[in-house]
Order: structure tokens, then C-alpha cells, then sequence
């Protein structure tokens, strides 16, 4: 059993992981943009107090941004793709704001900048992988945000973010084994999962019908979600 730190950790990492290897295994980045992120997000794991301060670094984190940012307009407009260089700047963003996780705000950006790469992932990716990614996605990404939120709770009550400045009572806590535990897991997953299960069988069941005040009888047939040789938006 995971303390509760470290099951917060984990899950949150779990999230980055995920959304990284769907732009990842998509085949359409750059190999040496994915070796770079991959090393760096395992770095990152390990960079954090004691071993750093996070305010030493974050000049060099910025302009670092501003680097990168400059080159990727560069590659756009140069190629005139502007998709694979965002994506790629995206891919970065998520990786440096994993060695930048100091307050509840970076934490956020995290999970916000996962569920573009999310995004990202379905404009790359055209095979079945991606949905075995998202439904783990759904799964963790419901841990992490709930352990979050209750972090959050937390610090707010007893103490701050910054790990320096944390009460004993709120170490204690997030030391604790018993704070968060395997049930609570097994619980919160198979309810993400049912609603992950019945989210889909909502989709496929009910039509999508091209009527009503937006069409203004402009379309006659009626457009069911499902599966088809013929596809319209």
C-alpha cells in the first residue's frame, strides 16, 4: 500500500504517461523530440525538494520556453504545418511543467496540458491503441484529480503547498498509509469504468437526428451515431 504523497504521485505521473505515449505511438513526431521528453519526464520525477529548489530554476525554465517557443514558430512557418510543431511545443510544455510542480496551479496546468496531448493524440492516432489509452486515461485520471482535490483540502486546512513550510500533522497525513486506502481505489475505478462503459452505450444507441432550430428543416434524413462506411460531420 502507497502512502498517500506517493499515490497522488503516481497517479498524477500515470496521466503524463498516458497522454505522452498517445502523440508518442503514433509514429508522427519526431524521434529525437520523443527520446528528449521520455528522459526528461523520468527526470523529473526526482526533481524536487530537498534536491532542488524550484525558485533557482525557474528563470532558466522561462527562458528555456522562449527558445523553444521562437524555434517552433520558425519550423512552422518555414514548412507551413503548423499541427506537428504545436503538437510538439505541447509535448515540451508538458514535460518542463513536470520539473516546475510546486503549487496546486502547476499540478492543474499538468492535468489541463495531459487532456491536450489527449486531444492531440486523436488527430495523430488511427488505431485501436488510442482507445485502450483513453479508457486508462479515464481510469487514473479519476485518482488523480480526486487525490488532488483532497490534497488540496488539506493544505488549505492544516498548512501550505510548499514542503518546507508544511506542519507535522500534514506530513503525518501525507505519510499515511491508510488516508487512501486499496478500496478506495478499486471503488472510485469501477465507478469511472461504468460511467466509461455507459458513456459509450448512450453514444452508439441514441440517433443524433439533423433536426430542430440550428438545421431549420434543412436536412430531411436523420444521422445515428454508430459504425459505417460513410462518414459526415
Amino acid at each position: 500500500m502507497l502512502t498517500f504523497e506517493t499515490s497522488h504521485k503516481t497517479s498524477t505521473y500515470a496521466m503524463v504517461a498516458i497522454s505522452y505515449s498517445t502523440v508518442a505511438l503514433s509514429g508522427t513526431m519526431p524521434i529525437w523530440l520523443m527520446i528528449c521528453c521520455a528522459v526528461g519526464l523520468i527526470a523529473s520525477w526526482f526533481w524536487e525538494p530537498p534536491r532542488i529548489r524550484f525558485e533557482n530554476w525557474s528563470n532558466r525554465w522561462t527562458l528555456l520556453s522562449l527558445v523553444f517557443f521562437a524555434v517552433t514558430i520558425a519550423s512552422a512557418l518555414s514548412s507551413g504545418d503548423f499541427l506537428l510543431p504545436g503538437i510538439s511545443f505541447l509535448t515540451y510544455l508538458l514535460t518542463i511543467k513536470c520539473f516546475q510542480r510546486q503549487t496546486p496551479r502547476d499540478i492543474a496546468q499538468i492535468y489541463a496540458l495531459t487532456f491536450l496531448m489527449l486531444v492531440a493524440g486523436t488527430v495523430l492516432s488511427v488505431s485501436l491503441t488510442y482507445g485502450m489509452l483513453f479508457l486508462a486515461y479515464t481510469l487514473v485520471a479519476t485518482w488523480a484529480l480526486s487525490l488532488f482535490h483532497l490534497k488540496k483540502v488539506i493544505e488549505q486546512t492544516h498548512g501550505s503547498f510548499d514542503p518546507s513550510r508544511q506542519s507535522p500533522k500534514v506530513n503525518s497525513l501525507f505519510r499515511s498509509k491508510s488516508l487512501v486506502p486499496n478500496r478506495y481505489f478499486l471503488g472510485t475505478g469501477l465507478l469511472s469504468l461504468v460511467v466509461f462503459v455507459s458513456s459509450v452505450f448512450m453514444f452508439l444507441i441514441i440517433p443524433r437526428v439533423g433536426t430542430g432550430f440550428l438545421f431549420q428543416g434543412a436536412r430531411a434524413q436523420s444521422h445515428m451515431a454508430g459504425f459505417s462506411d460513410g462518414v459526415t460531420l
